[in-house]
């Protein structure tokens, strides 16, 4: 597992202090390594437990609120006279209105929308420009585009950062 920590060089270091850093910091990767394991079957240890009845409760939930709402729906007009929802001894249920949403006419598709709103509404057309910068990094070595990267504005840069890649011990 590779970690990466970014820091300013410094001066100074004797090549004792930096064995026992570099000592230091793969015992702790190893020890932080165990811990997390055991950690993790802890966890699969107590989500075993409780696993079934969680979905036991759930499916009871599920078939329970598809009653309810199978009710609900067939005697609206009684239920929801005035308001949209109703308060119960539980809480309150009703029907909730999501965010509008456009949708095509029968026999239309989204194409055709772009064509007719381009004739009649042609302000609720967008037109995106942007700047290709994928296409600018993989060519910044032609010749043809070399030049002119300093006139449109833009350098290429690549940060460098220190990393250690320490040797795991397979069992």
């Amino acid at each position: 597992m590779a970690k990466r920590n970014s820091k300013t060089t410094g001066q100074g270091v004797t090549a004792t202090a930096y064995q026992e850093a570099l000592t230091t910091y793969a015992l702790a990767d190893a020890n932080a390594a165990k811990k997390l394991a055991l950690m993790n079957m802890e966890l699969a240890r107590i989500r075993e437990k409780f696993e079934q009845d969680i979905t036991l409760y759930t499916e009871q939930k599920n078939q329970a609120f598809d009653i309810v709402c199978d009710y609900c729906m067939s005697h609206r007009n009684e239920l929801f006279t005035n308001t949209r929802h109703v308060e119960t001894a539980w809480g309150r249920l009703g029907f909730r209105l999501g965010n509008p949403k456009l949708k095509t006419l029968p026999r239309y598709t989204w194409d055709r929308v772009l064509e007719k709103t381009e004739q009649l509404l042609p302000q609720f057309v967008r037109v995106k420009k942007e700047v290709d910068k994928e296409h600018l990094l993989l060519s910044r070595s032609d010749e043809s585009v070399l030049p002119h990267l300093s006139s449109i504005g833009v350098y290429v840069d690549q940060d460098e950062s220190f990393f250690i890649d320490l040797k795991k011990e397979t069992n």
